[in-house]
């Protein structure tokens, strides 16, 4: 899901089928985000809206991943630093069931 304002993107949010098999927002950035990004460090947790957060960053840009309320998914979103406040507005209102 990409999400635009006046055509700029905003964000992108992606969507991780978990399964129950206890993947971790860690193992995601670990194992899906650091091998594509160059230095991208877990910089810790943050409950923004309903759901706590583990938040990596790189250079130019912020990742948050958070478990769905039933445990099935991981929720990703995606965005530069200079977006993170419209960012973190539409993170605050991501509601899973």
């Amino acid at each position: 899901v990409k999400v635009t304002d006046a055509d700029a993107p905003v964000l992108a949010m992606y969507f991780s089928f978990n399964g129950g098999r206890g993947y971790s927002p860690e193992d995601y950035i670990i194992n899906t985000i650091a091998p594509k990004v160059q230095a991208v460090t877990v910089v810790g947790k943050a409950t923004v809206g309903a759901h706590e957060w583990t938040v990596a960053e790189s250079e130019w840009s912020v990742w948050h991943v958070a478990k769905s309320d039933n445990g099935q998914w991981l929720i990703v979103v995606e965005n530069k630093k200079t977006d993170a406040g419209k960012a973190n507005t539409l993170i605050g209102s991501i509601v899973t069931k």
